[in-house]
């Protein structure tokens, strides 16, 4: 979540402005796609082959996975309506963006659209900065209705590359995703309808898995840039960001981005991307590896309604200027000219024919039909395919990386004291570190202040020590005994750390579960300015550990590790499409 102005748009070479909002942290289907969902009712087994149908080019579910179940995902057609949101829950991920990139480090949500390659969506501001992102997700219930969590990394496949488009997505994979559920996203947008049931799960304000509902207020919103989106009363707020709006049925029908605020609370505006812009998203990133942002280099003006009626066309927009050395001005695109279909669509508005140039493959064009009037009054009708031009550039970078097979990427230190080994060292890009593992660590840190001291006022330095120690007590490996390293007792040094990794290395990739104590210590002195000390009372020092907000205590945790090699980003300079691609 954060205070972002959306800046103009220039797919078309079309400027717009857009006020203040808040981050809340398409292409043309084919017929029977559209018939298939048209009454939105009785989801039925076949939705997997209908989701996998048959489009005008490409379409982003030919890349689910082929063993991808109907009965793991939000719209299996046998689920009651609470049964529908517990399985909504399970899609839902909670993100955590703790690279050590970034000095500050944030949270938001995210939807699994492919539990078995485990692909999931977010937005981009949730895990921007970051080389690779922490993820929550439910893996089951306990029967008082508790969800057991599973703690994963994942790596981040692609985004798009300009933040000013505002076309807030990512898309990430999780380095396991076992017993988690999945969603489609609704094949065809204009079939959701002003009034309807919206969904939204999330994590607003770091409340994991929180459910609320609303309404759809309005399907085509343009007050935040120039993209549509679908604006909804349903409570959203900090922390939803890129978490999924449904619809009652279990589709997917927006990715919640932003409210409309001032005061960070939900005012019953809120703002999803909605679900064209996420499919054409991900026909991209499948399709290419990258978001294309494609160009033909046109300005064009808008044709209302009444407009069109009294020059007797569908519809249309007026092409006011042709850029020099541009696709459109090669193809023979004229200043007066009116486009009124892109790739068979009616183009009704000038960002309807930004999607169509956006939907368009580079190395076929768009096809356009155009309106160009004679000099004798009469008007031709034009037949003309026109090149694109993608002026996409990233501004990620993927991390470098050692590969770890079999190894964490950490250095250990017996403690004998602990009962187990302290980690001194972690590794970037490491298992460990994909963990959010971290070295002990000390801090110091003086702060001169007016003191009331023992019943005096003083002006003192207060100085505060504190250290924090990862301990590792014990490892168990699947299929393997649990490995208590308390038990190595009068060997040699390190000891304990060599048994720990022999023991995860003879796991041989296998997922291992640690149980670490995580040691937190600090101490606090007191000195005048002229470096005089003073004795801190007792009820000092709780004063003090209080307003700095350290104590001396323990807490145990266990973690679920995957000691594997490390999984590069894709190389989108290079990419090659799906091999089951069209």
């Amino acid at each position: 979540m954060k205070l972002t102005r959306f800046a103009a748009i220039a797919a078309l070479a079309i400027g717009t402005t857009s006020p203040l909002a808040l981050h809340a942290d398409g292409l043309t289907t084919g017929a029977t796609l559209q018939e298939a969902h048209s009454t939105r009712t009785n989801v039925t087994d076949d939705m997997l082959n209908r989701l996998r149908g048959t489009t005008p080019r490409f379409d982003y579910t030919m890349w689910l996975h082929p063993e991808l179940q109907l009965s793991e995902s939000t719209v299996e057609p046998s689920l009651g309506y609470l049964e529908r949101i517990r399985r909504m829950e399970e899609a839902t991920i909670y993100l955590q963006n703790s690279s050590a990139t970034t000095e500050q480090g944030s949270s938001g949500s995210g939807v699994i659209i492919d539990n078995i390659n485990c692909w999931a969506l977010t937005n981009h501001h949730v895990i921007e900065g970051a080389d690779f992102v922490n993820v929550s997700f439910i893996n089951g219930w306990l029967t008082d209705g508790t969800p057991q969590i599973e703690n994963v990394s994942a790596t981040i496949i692609g985004y798009p590359g300009d933040k000013t488009q505002d076309f807030d997505l990512a898309l990430i994979q999780l380095d396991h995703c076992n017993g988690a559920a999945w969603a489609p996203v609704i094949t065809d947008h204009t079939l959701v309808q002003v009034g309807e049931t919206a969904v939204a799960v999330g994590n607003p304000m770091s409340q994991t898995w929180s459910v609320t509902t609303g309404t759809v207020s309005h399907t085509s919103r343009m007050t935040l840039g120039t993209w549509p989106m679908l604006q909804t009363d349903a409570s959203v707020n900090p922390g939803n960001s890129g978490g999924p709006l449904f619809d009652q049925n279990g589709e997917v029908i927006g990715i919640n981005t932003s409210i409309l605020s001032r005061q960070r609370e939900n005012n019953g505006l809120a703002f999803a991307v909605r679900s064209d812009l996420v499919r054409l998203f991900l026909n991209n990133m499948y399709r290419y590896g990258q978001m294309q942002v494609n160009q033909i280099g046109i300005q064009i003006g808008g044709i209302s309604k009444s407009e069109a009626a009294i020059m007797d066309i569908p519809g249309g927009v007026l092409v006011s200027k042709v850029m020099p050395d541009t696709p459109a001005a090669e193809a023979g695109i004229q200043e007066g000219d009116i486009i009124t279909h892109v790739d068979g669509t009616l183009i009704t508005s000038q960002n309807r024919i930004i999607m169509q140039v956006w939907s368009a493959e580079p190395n076929i064009g768009a096809h356009a039909r155009i309106l160009r009037e004679q000099a004798d009054g009469t008007v031709e009708v034009v037949e003309m395919t026109i090149p694109v031009r993608n002026v996409w550039e990233s501004d990620y970078t993927a991390p470098e990386a050692e590969a770890y097979d079999d190894l964490m990427g950490w250095t250990l230190q017996d403690a004998p004291e602990h009962g187990g080994v302290l980690i001194t060292d972690v590794a970037a890009m490491g298992p460990a570190h994909r963990l959010n593992m971290e070295p002990s660590t000390t801090s110091e840190n003086l702060a001169p202040s007016r003191r009331v001291i023992d019943g005096r006022q003083r002006i003192v330095k207060i100085k505060v020590d504190g250290s924090v120690q990862w301990a590792i007590t014990g490892v168990k490996a699947q299929g393997q005994a649990r490995l208590d390293l308390s038990s190595i007792v009068g060997v040699a040094p390190n000891a304990r750390a060599d048994a720990l990794e022999a023991y995860i290395r003879g796991a041989g990739g296998k997922p291992v579960v640690l149980s670490i104590t995580i040691l937190r210590n600090a101490e606090i002195t007191a000195t005048t300015v002229t470096g005089s000390a003073l004795e801190l009372s007792e009820a000092d020092l709780q004063a003090l550990y209080a307003e700095h907000g350290i104590s001396n205590n323990s807490n145990n945790i266990v973690l679920y590790a995957q000691p594997e090699a490390y999984t590069e980003a894709p190389d989108l300079d290079n990419w090659t499409p799906p091999a089951t691609g069209n």
